[in-house]
């Protein structure tokens, strides 16, 4: 049977402009970023979403941003004053989708010690205009990270200086308590605007405090710097779903708007720059490789709100502009690169003088003793030798589309048949690998998530159906095919917990719905990594040598 994608949900709001008449408009001149003869109408043109999404935000769209004084005329000058503070250049460089790169991989991957150094050297060079931030998931994704939940991906940002960091889907990859370890260990906030308590099947209106804040305020060279911290909408579907039950990934274009503008009104910020975990189309509209967005509502009018964007979460390449020049850029993945952009203000004019991506290879230096000391405080010799630990020998590429999760489903199985289960099953992993040795650092960058294996009970029919879907792995050696398998007659699978727990936006199981009708068909939960299992099966039950074709698509066992 051919492999189908999943064909996911996309919403869309539609966003109309707001009218006001018999009024006057009272824009408090704190934000020299927005130039005056366009202050009035920036901020009445907000979207439908700002003004109807909840009462909060109407109430402070008429209590705070329209007056009705009609003295205000009076007290705006025909000329602005001029500001007295010389014009500065902020440089901004941030980084996306680190994935714990710890260690250099030969190509494009500096590793941490160079990484961090080239931020941590730009900062000391001028810490009045050099800002640093991260668009989130920097811990998950090898050995040397994984092993310390994250922690020293954390002090490194620390040692370099970091300024903020957004959190993305993979920050909830190890449970909560460790994303919220990782927050006290921080000397620098992590962001999510759009992060809300969810409870009797609904948002809430209680921001999840305890684990981000919406924003963040840095004084540098006499003026101040909002950051917004946004994670991209629907994101839920990108976490094992018992990690974040309680909780929502609200509408981006509603809470950014909103905190940007309470940080030009409130806080008098001169520049203010989103960070935001996911691709610049979702914000300019288009395609990527897993997802159709719908433009902002107010994408034409970007630049009433950010001087700037960070993007991340599809490990590719923005360098985009907004239709009104706002720049937008994403760094790509795994500390290959870096997001660099340059803002200049003058007068309360906000131009971006360079917008692009640096090469890591290409820029970094020396490597700094503060970095590397707090590398070797974790690398200690037990970790790597465990990393350097020899599972076997492999024949052939096996990619991570396809013959790494074959692998790994049958390593799932086979540890899992004797309890009962028919076949093992988990979704792709993130990278490839080649022939020659394998050792169990290599392995895990290669199955880097941290699922535990689920027992699950589940009729023909379902089965049936996740094994159709692209991108996940199923292989048995108790059934040559699917189509053997009995609609209403229900069978025990092991499967990873990301696809066993697995919920939409609105809290419902979708990839085994049948568990929405409240049975229980859960067994056995089984604290344990794939990756382990993997690194067993290869060593015990394959002698140490595999046949990259037999994980292929039409060998024996895959199904």
């Amino acid at each position: 049977m051919g492999k189908k994608k999943r064909n996911p949900f996309f919403a869309f709001t539609a966003l109309l402009p707001l009218f006001l008449t018999g009024c006057t408009i009272t824009i408090q001149p704190v934000s020299s970023s927005i130039p005056s003869s366009e202050s009035s109408s920036s901020f009445s043109e907000l979207s439908s979403k700002e003004m109807s999404s909840s009462s909060e935000a109407t109430s402070e769209t008429t209590s705070e941003d329209i007056s009705l004084d009609s003295s205000t005329s009076e007290s705006i000058s025909e000329e602005s004053i001029p500001d007295p503070r010389p014009a500065e250049t902020f440089e901004f460089y941030a980084v996306n989708d680190f994935h714990g790169s710890v260690v250099y991989n030969g190509t494009y991957e500096v590793g941490a010690a160079s990484y961090f150094s080239y931020l941590k050297q730009r900062k000391d060079a001028d810490p009045d205009h050099v800002i640093l931030l991260s668009s989130g998931d920097m811990w998950q994704g090898s050995y040397e990270s994984n092993v310390n939940y994250g922690n020293l991906v954390t002090e490194l940002c620390n040692v370099a200086g970091f300024d903020a960091m957004t959190l993305g889907n993979h920050e909830f990859d190890y449970g909560r308590q460790y994303l919220l370890n990782n927050k006290e260990l921080a000397d620098y906030p992590f962001l999510a605007a759009n992060i809300y308590k969810y409870k009797d099947w609904r948002v809430t209106d209680e921001f999840w405090s305890e684990g981000a804040e919406k924003s963040t305020v840095i004084e540098r060279a006499g003026y101040r710097i909002g950051i917004v911290g946004i994670i991209g909408e629907g994101q839920t579907s990108s976490i094992t779903s018992d990690r974040v039950t309680d909780l929502a990934f609200d509408d981006p274009e509603l809470h950014a708007t909103k905190e940007a503008r309470r940080l030009k009104t409130e806080e008098g910020c001169d520049i203010v720059v989103l960070s935001i975990h996911d691709d610049a189309k979702s914000i300019l509209g288009g395609s990527t490789d897993s997802k159709t967005y719908q433009p902002w509502g107010l994408v034409d009018n970007l630049k009433y709100y950010f001087d700037g964007v960070f993007c991340a979460h599809t490990h590719t390449e923005n360098n985009a502009t907004s239709p009104d020049g706002v720049p937008l850029l994403q760094a790509w993945k795994n500390g290959g690169n870096y997001a660099h952009m340059t803002l200049t203000i003058d007068q309360g004019k906000v131009t971006c003088d360079k917008a692009e991506i640096l090469t890591a290879k290409n820029v970094i230096g020396d490597i700094d003793p503060d970095i590397q000391d707090k590398i070797d405080e974790y690398l200690t010799p037990e970790v790597l030798a465990k990393s350097s630990q020899v599972a076997g020998t492999l024949s052939g590429t096996l990619s991570n589309t396809e013959g790494v999760g074959n692998l790994g489903a049958a390593a799932i199985y086979h540890a899992y048949k004797d309890k009962g289960a028919i076949l093992g099953m988990q979704n792709s992993q993130r990278a490839s690998l080649y022939s020659g040795e394998l050792t169990y650092g290599e392995l895990y960058k290669a199955m880097p998530f941290t699922n535990s294996i689920v027992m699950l009970y589940c009729s023909g029919s379902e089965i049936k159906r996740e094994v159709s879907y692209q991108w996940v792995y199923a292989y048995s050696d108790t059934i040559s095919s699917t189509s053997e398998l009995d609609d209403r007659t229900f069978y025990w699978i092991a499967v990873i917990d990301f696809l066993a727990y697995h919920q939409n936006d609105g809290h419902s199981y979708n990839y085994f719905p049948g568990l929405n009708t409240g049975a229980d068909r859960f067994g056995d939960v089984y604290e344990t990594y794939p990756v382990d299992l993997t690194f067993d099966y290869i060593k015990n039950t394959l002698g140490g040598v595999v046949n990259s074709s037999a994980y292929k698509a039409g060998a024996p066992g895959i199904l």
